[in-house]
C-alpha cells in the first residue's frame, strides 16, 4: 500500500457514510470558524490598542475652562470656582512646572465652510476707517480680521467678501483645528507642501491654512492647493502648505493659527474664543502624567484658584476601553475555545466507533501485508479529510463572524491572516484529537480483528 491508496482508501470511507461525515463535517465548521473568528478578534484587538495608545493624542494633558467641562468627552476633576476662567497663551507657561512636559500648545477643534460669505459686523466708529490683514475698511468705520465687518459712525455699514477667482473648492465643508505651531512637532506632522505657520503668523493674526494630505489632494478638482485661497467666515484664507499623509484622521482636517492673545478676548466673540479654549501639555512619557498632571493642578490653582479649570488625561479613559475590549474579547475566544474543545471530543468519539465497527476490514488490511502505520494512516487521513472540509466551511463561517462582531460589539476588524491562522490552528486540534482512535484501529491484532462481528 502507498499513500495514494490509503487516500483513496479513506475517500472512499467518508463518502460511503455521507450523512454521518456531514454532521461531522459540520460540527467542525462551526467550531473551527467560532474559533478562528475569535482567535481573529483577539489578535486583532490587541493590536488595535497598541496602535491606540501609541497616538500623541494618548501623551496629552487637556486644560479646559471650567464652563467646557461638560463638553468634553473625559470626566474632569470636581469643580468648586464660581469665577469664569479665560485661559490664554500666558497659561501655557505652566509648562514650566515639570521636565516631563515636553510640548505645550493649542489644538480646539472647528470647522470651515468654503465658499460662504456672510455679512461681518462688530468694528467700532472711527474717521477714516483702517483695515486689518485680509480685510478693506468701509467708509467711517473700521474692519475687523478678515473683513469681518465695519459698523461706522452714524447707523454703520455690512462689509460682505467676495470669493477669490479662478477655480472654486469642490468640497463644501471640512472639519479642521485651531492650532498654535507647536502643535506640529508634538504630533510630528511635517509639511510635503510649502510650509507649516510659525509664531510671526499668530502675530499678525493672518488667516492662513494648512491642509491634511488628504484634504490637499481633492479640495481643487487639479488637485493643487497650496498658495490659492478659499472663502470661508466670510474670510480669504490663504493656503500656505499641505502636510505629509500620516495614514489617519489628520489627512483630512484643515489647520488654523488660533487666537489666544488675551486682547483678543473683547466682546461676546472674544469670550465665547476664550471659554473653548483647551491648553494641551505633552509628556514624553506616559509613566509621567499622573505625576504632570498633579503639577499642572498646583500651578493652575494658585493662578486662577482651586477648581478654576477642568483638567483630564485622554489616556485613561483609552486604557480603560482597551481593557475592557481585552476582556470581551478573551471571553469571546474562550467560549470559541469551548466549542472547538466540545466539538473535538465529539468527532473522537465518533471515530471510535467507527474504528470499532472497522474491526473486520482492518484485519482483512493487516492479513494482506498492511503495517501498523498504514492502518493509521487511512483512519487518520478519514479523519484529516472531514475535517478539512470542515475546516474550509469554518473560513467562510468565520469571515460572516468577524464581520458580524465588528458591526456589534464595535471593535475588531476583519483579518484575512488571523482567520487563516485561527483555521489552521482549529483544524490542528481537531487532528490531534484524532491520532488516537486512529492509533487504537492500527493496534488491533489481526486475527481478532478478522474474528470480530
Amino acid at each position: 500500500m502507498n499513500y495514494r491508496e490509503d487516500l483513496r482508501m479513506s475517500v472512499r470511507s467518508v463518502i460511503g457514510r455521507p450523512a454521518e461525515s456531514l454532521l461531522l463535517s459540520l460540527g467542525v465548521a462551526l467550531a473551527v470558524g467560532a474559533t478562528a473568528a475569535g482567535i481573529a478578534l483577539a489578535g486583532r484587538t490587541s493590536e488595535q490598542s497598541r496602535e491606540l495608545l501609541s497616538s500623541p493624542r494618548f501623551r496629552e494633558i487637556v486644560v479646559a475652562a471650567r464652563e467646557d467641562a461638560d463638553e468634553m468627552v473625559l470626566p474632569a476633576q470636581v469643580q468648586t470656582s464660581t469665577e469664569v476662567v479665560m485661559l490664554t497663551a500666558a497659561d501655557l507657561e505652566a509648562r514650566s512646572v515639570t521636565q516631563a512636559i515636553r510640548y505645550a500648545y493649542l489644538a480646539n477643534r472647528t470647522g470651515f465652510r468654503f465658499g460662504e460669505s456672510g455679512f461681518g459686523f462688530g468694528g467700532q466708529a472711527g474717521q477714516g476707517g483702517q483695515a486689518s490683514q485680509g480685510g478693506q475698511a468701509s467708509q467711517g468705520g473700521q474692519a475687523s480680521q478678515g473683513g469681518r465687518g465695519a459698523g461706522g459712525g452714524q447707523g454703520g455699514q455690512f462689509q460682505r467678501v467676495a470669493p477669490p477667482e479662478g477655480l472654486q473648492p469642490q468640497i463644501e465643508f471640512v472639519e479642521g483645528m485651531e492650532v498654535t505651531p507647536e502643535f506640529f512637532d508634538a504630533w510630528e506632522l511635517a509639511a510635503a507642501e510649502g510650509d507649516v505657520f510659525q509664531a510671526a503668523d499668530l502675530e499678525r493674526a493672518e488667516p492662513v491654512l494648512v491642509l491634511g494630505s488628504e484634504l490637499g489632494a481633492t479640495l481643487f478638482e487639479d488637485g493643487q492647493s497650496v498658495g490659492r485661497q478659499v472663502l470661508a467666515r466670510n474670510q480669504l484664507y490663504r493656503i500656505i502648505g499641505v502636510l505629509e499623509p500620516t495614514g489617519g484622521e489628520m489627512d483630512g482636517l484643515a489647520f488654523t493659527p488660533a487666537r489666544i492673545a488675551a486682547q483678543q478676548f473683547q466682546g461676546l466673540r472674544g469670550r465665547f474664543q476664550a471659554l473653548r479654549t483647551n491648553l494641551r501639555f505633552m509628556v514624553e512619557d506616559p509613566e509621567d502624567l499622573d505625576r504632570a498632571r498633579a503639577q499642572l493642578a498646583n500651578w493652575f490653582d494658585s493662578s486662577h484658584g482651586p477648581g478654576a479649570v477642568a483638567i483630564s488625561v485622554p489616556r485613561e479613559e483609552a486604557e480603560a476601553t482597551a481593557d475592557r475590549n481585552g476582556r470581551l474579547a478573551t471571553v469571546i475566544l474562550f467560549l470559541a475555545l469551548s466549542a472547538l474543545l466540545i466539538a473535538a471530543v465529539n468527532v473522537t468519539n465518533i471515530f471510535f466507533s467507527r474504528a470499532v465497527r472497522k474491526r473486520r476490514q482492518v484485519g482483512i488490511l493487516k492479513a494482506v501485508g498492511a503495517s501498523i502505520r498504514q492502518v493509521f494512516t487511512v483512519f487518520f487521513l478519514e479523519a484529516l479529510a472531514i475535517g478539512a472540509a470542515g475546516a474550509a466551511v469554518g473560513f467562510g463561517l468565520s469571515v460572516l463572524l468577524s464581520r458580524l462582531m465588528e458591526q456589534t460589539i464595535g471593535f475588531g476588524a476583519l483579518q484575512i491572516g488571523l482567520i487563516v491562522i485561527g483555521v489552521l490552528v482549529s483544524w490542528a486540534i481537531v487532528a490531534v484529537f484524532n491520532v488516537v482512535p486512529a492509533q487504537a484501529a492500527a493496534r488491533v491484532p489481526a486475527a481478532e480483528a478478522i474474528r470480530y462481528e
